[in-house]
């Protein structure tokens, strides 16, 4: 270690980041010999991988998946337009000061906007979809205060990422399961029903269907049986793409949320 540190040819790079990348090379040769018979040769590999490491990582491609919004290859694309707007970040912006000069929610930026384009009471921006789904949980169904939140067990989903939308309401929430895998009605929420309910949850089945026999409740049901007895619906809607989709859910929802890139062809995010 101390000779390929101190290698004339690796003398104005930075010695901390090429020990990290050293040591980690030693690793993988201790379990993967590979050939290096050699200083020099050792030397070229640091630098081969430090150069690697802080090129550019992002490179255009050609879509040709007719996958229009695809994970893989970036999600929605910003338009060109758009890109001129963010030149505004290379100053000062007034992301929490309001008119007067005093401080302010960063929130009030946009939420206006949401609230006239999808007809909604408020609106709340986070950083994905899985962080509205907890949010909602864990405000109004608790854990902490023994409440409780009704989802089918045909709505077991995982969604991108890895994320199981059944275990992360599981953290905050008491998640009560009705129904079956492939046949949930009306009447096992009804009997589910217990003083700790105050939240019934829907999840979207994002990229699968299911088919046969089967059967599900409808939005609409679900929000007549909550209002009655004065709990919250809330529905998942996933990444739609579609803003009359959400301005028809809220209609019958208490509480909505989807991923925002895939609807509004932005960076990462949820609305809630």
């Amino acid at each position: 270690m101390h000779a390929l540190l101190n290698a004339p040819a690796l003398k104005n790079y930075p010695k901390d980041s090429l020990k990290s990348l050293a040591t980690a090379l030693f690793k993988t040769h201790q379990q993967t010999p590979f050939t290096c018979t050699n200083l020099d040769e050792w030397v070229g590999l640091v630098k081969e991988r430090y150069h690697a490491l802080m090129s550019p990582p992002l490179k255009p491609l050609y879509n040709a998946t007719g996958v229009v919004l695809s994970t893989n290859l970036g999600r929605a694309c910003l338009e060109p337009s758009h890109l001129k707007e963010l030149e505004l970040l290379s100053g000062y912006v007034n992301l929490e000061v309001d008119d007067t000069g005093k401080r302010a929610n960063r929130c009030h930026l946009v939420q206006e906007l949401l609230k006239m384009l999808f007809g909604a009471e408020d609106a709340l921006i986070l950083n994905n979809n899985a962080s509205a789904l907890v949010l909602v949980a864990s405000v109004f169904a608790s854990k902490a205060q023994n409440k409780e939140t009704l989802l089918s067990y045909g709505q077991l989903v995982e969604i991108g990422g890895h994320f199981r939308a059944h275990e992360l309401l599981d953290c905050v929430t008491n998640l009560k399961f009705v129904g079956s895998t492939n046949k949930t009605y009306l009447q096992d929420y009804q009997h589910a029903l217990s003083p700790q309910t105050t939240l019934i949850a829907t999840i979207h089945l994002s990229n699968f269907l299911q088919q046969g026999f089967v059967a599900s409740v409808g939005a609409k049901e679900l929000f007549k049986l909550a209002t009655a007895h004065k709990i919250l619906f809330y529905e998942d809607l996933g990444s739609l793409q579609s803003v009359p989709q959400v301005q028809k859910s809220l209609k019958h929802a208490h509480l909505v949320s989807f991923s925002a890139d895939k609807l509004l062809g932005s960076v990462q995010g949820g609305l809630c």
